[in-house]
């Protein structure tokens, strides 16, 4: 199959470094984007819900109970009030192609996940060498003649500021020429896990503004398939390194990041290039902190392959080993949430009226500790109270346990055969 052009979130990186769209590419799912992913979903559905005439608040709750157990407490704490999901004013996960070569658009449908292709054929029109592809995940018509997108992040993923962000520029360029606008508004929304208020990066673009976002455009999608020419005829593609490395889906086979890898790897090498003294100095200080950039870059990029690695390994039951009995592995993370059904008596009993602030279809760590400012009115300790009433719904047996996965050096028990593992390992 034909690799595609990058889709609109993989565009900032190719702008950075195409050989990112040009070298093989090996996908993976980190645990950040599938956390990312399921808010995502979360948003989507409190706009069905409220389309179907539910209230903010309602639809939140309903929402949180369709996505997985662990994640219910953070998207329960979202402010949705605050957000663009109102359905009568946004529309959410709209795909839209944006073909290079003749400058037009289309939108292809809406939370249709990666079924860019699937759609197009529905449309009878495939997709064309030429065009990008990609979803925005909040779209709304802005006046007469304008456009408006927003990105969702979670707190902790790296974003791009919305006027350099070029996710956000493609779906404008994409969205403005697919529904005849000229001018567009750009939002990167900052979505925390502590119940705060997004944080909300704005930028505007005039016409002028998207007509170079589009020329832009257009001049990658002839580079990169230039490239992709050159590639197979043997060339090398240049490669530039950077913050874009992290994630990149072409990191194992990039020449550039290989041989920064293999600096790492090679401490004698280094400890030479630091002889000289002063290590650090006016004259080498901005030369230092670029390599500094790269050089951290890299390190998160090769992490993140070795924790790919490490998972495809231990599901296929021969983990990693480090050195003898060490081994590297995906390991439990554990953690509490609580059943309503059986928390509702002890929360009654202990919050009085301030208890149906928790108490609503489900109940989480987030509305118990609002219940309980509630309750207190502003006095200080509520964190003790809120240890107190934990402890006493676990042992009334109303906290459950849930696991993720995450890697780490995990020691084997007692010399355990490959086929055992990764069940007969502890974090060391």
């Amino acid at each position: 199959m034909t690799r595609r052009l990058p889709t609109f979130s993989a565009i900032g990186r190719a702008m950075a470094c195409r050989a990112s769209a040009v070298l093989p590419a090996a996908d993976s799912i980190t645990e950040d984007a599938t956390s990312g992913t399921i808010m995502h979903a979360f948003l989507l559905r409190v706009g069905e819900l409220r389309a179907s005439g539910m209230p903010a608040e309602d639809a939140q709750v309903a929402a949180a109970l369709e996505a997985p157990e662990d994640e219910r407490e953070f998207l329960e704490a979202i402010p949705v009030e605050s957000l663009p999901t109102d359905p009568k004013g946004f529309a959410g996960e709209v795909a839209l192609a944006f073909d290079a070569a003749t400058g037009k658009a289309r939108e292809l449908g809406r939370d249709i996940g990666r079924r860019y292709e699937e759609a197009a054929q529905a449309q009878g029109k495939p997709l064309a060498p030429t065009e990008f592809v990609g979803s925005v995940d909040v779209a709304a018509l802005l006046g007469d003649d304008g456009i408006f997108v927003a990105d969702w992040k979670k707190r902790g993923m790296y974003v791009t500021p919305a006027r350099e962000n070029w996710q956000i520029k493609t779906g404008l360029v994409a969205a403005a020429q697919a529904w005849g606008r000229i001018r567009g508004r750009g939002e990167v929304i900052r979505i925390y896990d502590d119940g705060r208020d997004p944080y909300r990066d704005r930028a505007d673009f005039t016409p002028t503004d998207l007509e170079r976002a589009q020329v832009d455009l257009t001049l990658l999608a002839v580079r990169i398939l230039a490239d992709r020419k050159a590639y197979d005829a043997g060339d090398e593609i240049p490669a530039v390194t950077g913050p874009q490395c992290r994630y990149c889906a072409s990191f194992q086979w990039c020449p550039a990041n290989a041989a920064l890898a293999r600096r790492v790897a090679e401490p004698a090498e280094l400890r030479e290039a630091i002889t000289d003294a002063p290590l650090i100095s006016r004259e080498n200080a901005p030369a230092i902190r670029r390599r500094l950039v790269q050089a951290k870059a890299v390190l998160e990029a090769v992490e993140s392959a070795l924790d790919t690695l490490a998972s495809q390994e231990a599901a296929a039951g021969r983990p990693l080993e480090l050195e003898p009995g060490l081994f590297y592995a995906p390991v439990p993370r554990p953690r509490e949430t609580i059943d309503g059904a059986k928390a509702e008596s002890i929360l009654r009993a202990e919050l009085g009226d301030a208890a149906g602030v928790a108490i609503e279809i489900d109940v989480t760590k987030a509305g118990l500790k609002r219940a309980i400012r509630e309750k207190m009115n502003g006095a200080r300790g509520v964190a003790k109270v809120e240890t107190e009433i934990l402890e006493k719904l676990r042992r009334a047996g109303a906290l459950k346990k849930t696991v993720s996965y995450s890697c780490g050096e995990v020691r084997a028990k007692a010399s355990p055969k490959q086929s055992e593992l990764p069940a007969e390992i502890e974090a060391p």
